[in-house]
């Protein structure tokens, strides 16, 4: 995974190293680091396709879309090799403007608006991809960190799970509980009796 630096060039980057706002290259099969936002896709339909196994379990690949907006300005350059040459058609020097939801724990929901030069769109969950997906079957992607860490949404749904007991487990524990309260105040009383 790279970064997209102010000036344009890419500079490899780790998992914790990311924050919201920032423009990556990622490349196939490889993990999504954070929840990334799809802004432009090597594919020539602009889809980019991705793994779910690490979030459901599915091993069959999922079409995910990136930006209209963002793709149609980018395409023309990214196409090259050296996109990060053009300055024209550089991500950072669009001049897009984002706004999206707070985070939430809900994987299958996502809302956002980008506007580019008073042209707007609306991103949805279909724009979205969520960290621990693979990258498959696209050669490359630039996209849009939203959430990072502990607030993505895949973090957000890691909650403490409660123990699974059946009912007869509960009432067998209650009533050791109450076996053993009443030969502990038997002994004491027999203790008592006895001195």
């Amino acid at each position: 995974m790279d970064v997209l630096g102010a000036d344009g060039s890419l500079e490899p980057s780790c998992w914790s190293a990311l924050h919201p706002g920032d423009l990556v290259v990622l490349y196939n099969d490889r993990n999504i680091p954070a929840d990334v936002l799809c802004l432009w896709s090597s594919e020539t339909d602009q889809n980019v396709f991705v793994e779910t196994k690490g979030l459901d379990g599915e091993t069959n690949i999922k079409p995910k879309k990136s930006c209209a907006l963002t793709s149609k300005k980018l395409n023309t350059a990214i196409g090259d090799s050296d996109f990060h040459t053009n300055k024209d058609k550089n991500p950072r020097t669009l001049g897009y403007k984002v706004g999206f939801e707070n985070n939430n724990e809900d994987l299958n929901t996502f809302y956002g608006r980008i506007e580019i030069n008073q042209i707007s769109e609306n991103v949805k969950i279909s724009h979205l991809i969520l960290r621990g997906c693979t990258l498959r079957n696209t050669a490359r992607m630039i996209g849009l960190v939203v959430y990072t860490g502990h607030n993505t949404k895949v973090m957000l749904n890691c909650t403490n799970s409660r123990p699974k007991v059946t009912r007869l487990v509960q009432i067998l524990n209650l009533n050791i509980f109450i076996f053993f309260g009443i030969v502990f105040v038997i002994s004491a009383l027999l203790t008592a009796l006895a001195s």
